[in-house]
């Protein structure tokens, strides 16, 4: 089990990518830090301009990164949130008018945390067995693979992996806890080290 972790984690820290939040999609009520690496709720609304790619009722943003090939691993900081979904998207996915649940069947890929439980979102809510609360979740897409997989980070396990076909380049995507329900760290992009290519697997 142990050579195992290793493996695994050497092969994430291989196919780490600098994930880097696009504050031009990002919804009103959201503030993204100046290093594009932290997104947070807000409760006035900003000045911003409406943009064809900004969400305008979903209050999400995305990441710059678009991928269409390739293995690709990034770590997202969740602790001090009672509500949040991070995953993936379709770059094409609907971002005005009307309000979309974050599903497969409407091109995304996630996990989220509601109502103290945790999720991977799909046509039927898959509900995950986590012991104590999440601190830091490792996304891993293995694109040709159709393979989207969510790790536990703390405890070095698999939370949950979606099995797909994608067609089209996917982005990284979150959606940070309301302002006002609680104090709130927002999400936060870490960085993942990387891993020393003659270090062998």
């Amino acid at each position: 089990m142990g050579n195992s972790i290793r493996i695994l984690s050497l092969l994430m820290e291989r196919t780490s990518k600098d994930i880097i939040l696009d504050k031009d999609t990002a919804h009103p009520y959201l503030a993204v830090s100046p290093d594009g690496k932290c997104v947070k709720s807000v409760t006035k609304k900003q000045d911003v301009p409406d943009k064809p790619e900004r969400f305008d009722t979903m209050p999400a943003v995305l990441g710059r990164n678009r991928f269409s090939s390739g293995s690709h691993y990034w770590e997202v900081e969740v602790a001090g949130n009672s509500k949040w979904t991070i995953g993936i998207c379709v770059e094409s996915v609907n971002r005005k008018g009307q309000y979309i649940s974050a599903k497969t069947q409407s091109g995304f890929w996630t996990l989220c945390l509601k109502d103290g439980t945790y999720k991977a979102l799909s046509v039927s809510h898959h509900v995950l067995q986590v012991t104590g609360p999440l601190l830091r979740v490792g996304i891993f897409l293995q694109y040709k693979e159709g393979l989207i997989s969510f790790y536990n980070v703390t405890e070095c396990t698999i939370l949950h992996t979606f099995k797909s076909e994608f067609t089209e380049p996917l982005r990284p995507y979150f959606y940070p806890e309301p302002a006002g329900e609680k104090s709130t760290n927002g999400l936060t992009i870490v960085k993942v080290p990387a891993a020393d290519p003659a270090v062998p697997l």
